[in-house]
């Protein structure tokens, strides 16, 4: 093992490889407890808890694992790139419970729940959630704009083979029959428009 203790000054140091491996340590002032472990006998570079590996001239890239959290912090000018250059090779970020893309302040963005679901949000508001059956959007207003602002803007219902195409219109958080209203495009290529005052599905028109 080798040690190095506060107030040695070195330009360079080079350990010779040694039979069994060996460690190297860095001892700070006997009063500060800034002991580093910093090649262990594996070969491993090795801080404790709560030191930090500071890289760049003004410490703008940290890395530090505390007693409950790991964190890559970047603090200079800039941005913190994670880039994957290899053709064919993808970014995977990996979690046994939740990832969350957090924009601003702690703000959520994008959450991913563990076998759940999948959340969008806008400005720490949820608009959009994946269910086992689709979507939810829990959304006042769906507005889809032609980008271009010059054609069409299609909303179309694709059912599966024989299936029928239905979209149902809930007023007043549906909570009366009255509220209800049904339009139906069905395999027997019959198009009909339903209210459910009665109870049951009943026909206003059908075409």
């Amino acid at each position: 093992n080798f040690l190095i203790q506060d107030g040695i000054t070195m330009s360079e140091l080079k350990l010779p490889a040694a039979a069994g491996g060996g460690s190297i340590s860095i001892k700070g002032p006997s009063s500060s407890g800034d002991d580093v472990d910093l090649v262990d006998t594996s070969g491993n570079l090795k801080l404790s808890d709560d030191q930090k590996l500071k890289i760049g001239t003004g410490d703008d890239l940290q890395i530090q694992h505390t007693s409950g959290h790991s964190r890559i912090t970047q603090s200079g000018a800039g941005n913190l790139i994670v880039e994957v250059t290899t053709t064919d090779s993808d970014l995977v970020l990996r979690a046994e419970d939740k990832v969350s893309l957090q924009p601003h302040n702690g703000n959520e963005g994008v959450v991913c729940n563990a076998q759940g679901s999948t959340d969008l949000y806008h400005n720490n508001v949820k608009k959009l959630e994946t269910t086992a059956d689709g979507v939810t959007i829990p959304a006042a207003e769906i507005k889809l704009q032609n980008s271009a602002n010059a054609a069409n803007a299609t909303v179309q219902v694709i059912a599966g083979e024989g299936g029928s195409a239905i979209l149902e219109l809930l007023s007043d958080e549906a909570d009366d029959n009255d509220d209800k209203w049904k339009i139906q495009a069905d395999a027997s290529h019959s198009f009909y428009l339903q209210n459910k005052t009665s109870g049951g599905w009943e026909t206003n028109l059908m075409a």
